[in-house]
């Protein structure tokens, strides 16, 4: 939960600061580190070492504030930016966890799984991202010759 959503929160901070609203993400870099300090030992009191990871999965929830400032200031859909990238997750996740005990039998045989499931991945985006991905390599193409 914590990795998918700071994934999101994140770019979208690092966004606030490029635009010059860095007071915005100050308070909420201020808001994280009250909410850890607060929630986590708090947690632990109930809930043992697993308070740790329940605190931090609720603090990383605080992404639809992350989102909600952003786009006041900038116009971006989050669905179509996280939702090919999740398809493409869950494809390779499922052909490498049927995969993996077929053909892993060893470090060379792990890098080639490995390898595999990037392949995997790639190519689900590109199936269904096709035109964004072509347009992303343009933007990057054009941004390096300057």
């Amino acid at each position: 939960i914590n990795a998918a959503l700071s994934s999101i929160s994140t770019p979208l901070t690092n966004a606030l600061n490029a635009i010059g609203k860095i007071k915005i993400s100050l308070y909420l870099m201020v808001f994280w580190t009250i909410a850890t300090w607060v929630l986590t030992p708090l947690f632990i009191v109930f809930y043992g070492f697993d308070g740790v990871a329940i605190a931090s999965a609720i603090i990383s929830l605080s992404v639809v504030l992350v989102v909600y400032l952003t786009k006041k200031y900038i116009n971006f859909n989050v669905l179509s930016a996280t939702g090919y990238p999740f398809l493409g997750t869950i494809i390779m996740g499922i052909a490498v966890y049927f995969l993996s005990p077929v053909l892993v039998r060893g470090i060379f045989s792990l890098l080639f799984m490995i390898l595999i499931g990037a392949v995997i991945y790639f190519f689900t985006i590109f199936l269904f991202a096709r035109k964004q991905v072509l347009s992303d390599i343009d933007l990057i193409r054009t941004n390096l010759k300057k």
